[in-house]
């Protein structure tokens, strides 16, 4: 394998498709890409996280938030994706797992 120069079927720029991306391609069972990183990307949907004002060419993808709680068996403090419920008990990792057994 070796690097193949393509043409997008978009803009007709010519764009390298490496032979890493070819790996990669081949182990996902997809066929070459017939459009260059800048049309793939303004092809993509806009996320609903991205500021209003922010011109197509721009995705802003935030990071999961996390909580700060107390554990509800040992009282250490831990870090959870979610919101908390204060109704409902929260357990760090490892008394999570004494608690799925």
């Amino acid at each position: 394998m070796s690097t193949q120069m393509l043409r997008c079927v978009d803009c007709n720029a010519e764009f390298e498709f490496t032979e890493r991306e070819q790996a990669f391609y081949h182990e996902k069972g997809w066929s070459a890409p017939r459009r260059c990183k800048t049309c793939r990307h303004k092809r993509k949907p806009q996320t609903p996280h991205a500021p209003p004002g922010e011109d197509d060419d721009t995705t802003i993808i935030l990071a999961p938030s996390k909580f700060k709680v107390n554990c509800s068996t040992c009282g250490i403090e831990t870090m959870v994706p979610f919101k908390p419920d204060p109704t409902r008990p929260v357990y760090c990792r490892s008394c999570l797992a004494k608690h799925r057994k």
